[in-house]
């Protein structure tokens, strides 16, 4: 996942957006998911051979009959301009997971002093990483005693 961004969806009273989709570059096929779409107040419904989308006001946003692949194809259209945004401000995040977590001054001085070919410019981020957080806890040593 390289971000979030919005996407529209093709209805036949035109086209519908939803917000905070994530963006996955490379992926064959765009993807939905239930929950998350639920989460955001959308009803799916499955029929024997079909699904309907609905938004929170009762407006069908998509019903679409299953492939013999057993998927549901949904017409969408990526609002580039979102995506593209979102990617790029979580380059620093990127860059930071794809160095083993390394911290945010030594990658901005890395691309500063261009010292790794193709690495974009870094600014130093105040941003928490859960991983790096959970990788520095420590638990308290077992007690010695009976068992």
């Amino acid at each position: 996942m390289e971000g979030k961004c919005d996407i529209l969806v093709q209805t036949r009273k035109g086209e519908k957006k939803i917000s905070d989709v994530f963006y996955v570059p490379n992926l064959k096929h765009n993807l939905f998911s239930v929950g998350q779409l639920n989460q955001k107040g959308y009803v799916l419904t499955f029929s024997f051979d079909t699904c309907t989308i609905e938004d929170k006001h009762g407006f069908s946003i998509a019903k679409v009959k299953v492939t013999p692949n057993k998927m549901y194809p949904v017409k969408m259209i990526c609002s580039l301009n979102g995506c593209l945004k979102t990617s790029i401000e979580n380059h620093s995040r990127l860059w930071h997971c794809r160095f083993g977590h390394l911290s945010s001054k030594t990658l901005s001085y890395m691309s500063q002093k261009n010292i790794v070919d193709g690495l974009p410019h870094i600014e130093v981020q105040d941003k928490i990483c859960e991983a790096c957080v959970a990788g520095k806890q420590s638990r308290a040593p077992f007690s010695v005693g009976k068992s």
